[in-house]
């Protein structure tokens, strides 16, 4: 059922005003738009997609935390709120672990699939 129907639906049982004004979604992965196998001129500019699998409370919870956290820090989006996470992660190992100098990247593909072996892939 599309929104029209679900506004007429509510306006004939005397229920209206109760859905939110639609807004357009700026986000690619919130507006429904796939950036996989697009041309690279048509992707957003330095994007990538980064695919993990977590436990659906902590998928849950995370939602929860933007939703939360959202206004204080000016963060738009859930994918926004969630690189700012991972670099935030990825500062803290970096100075722990390599004296605060940035790792050099890793391409797509070349992270090992499952467990790392004693906790380091080399």
């Amino acid at each position: 059922m599309s929104r029209p129907d679900i506004e007429d639906l509510l306006d004939s049982l005397g229920v209206s005003g109760v859905l939110p004004p639609k807004v357009r979604a700026t986000d690619p992965v919130i507006a429904g738009r796939r950036t996989v196998g697009m041309p690279p001129a048509a992707q957003p500019a330095g994007l990538v997609k980064l695919t993990v699998r977590i436990d659906q409370e902590l998928a849950g919870r995370a939602r929860a935390a933007y939703m939360a956290d959202a206004a204080r820090s000016g963060v738009t989006s859930l994918s926004e709120w969630i690189a700012t996470a991972i670099e935030q992660a990825v500062d803290t190992v970096e100075d722990r672990v390599n004296g605060g100098a940035p790792f050099a990247p890793i391409g797509a593909g070349r992270v090992p699939k499952g467990r790392l072996f004693n906790g380091s892939p080399l």
